[in-house]
């Protein structure tokens, strides 16, 4: 054993042995209670704005076909690494589910009304 280990057990010890207790009588938990909450509002609300953003632009410039072969093609690459790794994690089957969804939901919108059964 080297000395500065020796050395670093014995602080530690030290420290557990003469560690002060500080009487919380639920202080730390009024005072968490009213901080504000205002950040995570914020945060959902940043979070929309920027999503319905991207939602318009990607409206706007017509790019909902390559969006759809773009989510196609990372569908097949979920899948074959699935496969070839054979390895199935709630993860990975989760974005395997939310990219087959996506995929059908652009498909189904992009289908004329009369083609639809």
């Amino acid at each position: 054993m080297d000395m500065t280990d020796n050395d670093d057990r014995l602080i530690a010890q030290f420290m557990t042995e003469h560690k002060p207790q500080v009487a919380d009588m639920g202080f730390t938990r009024r005072v968490m209670r009213h901080l504000p909450q205002r950040t995570d509002r914020l945060n959902r609300y940043w979070t929309l704005f920027c999503f319905a953003v991207g939602a318009l632009a990607v409206a706007m410039m017509g790019s909902l076909p390559r969006l759809g072969s773009l989510l196609t093609g990372v569908m097949g690459d979920l899948v074959g690494a699935v496969a070839v790794n054979d390895c199935v994690r709630p993860s990975t089957l989760l974005t395997v589910v939310v990219a087959i969804t996506a995929i059908s939901i652009i498909t189904i919108s992009r289908t004329p009304v009369h083609h639809r059964r």
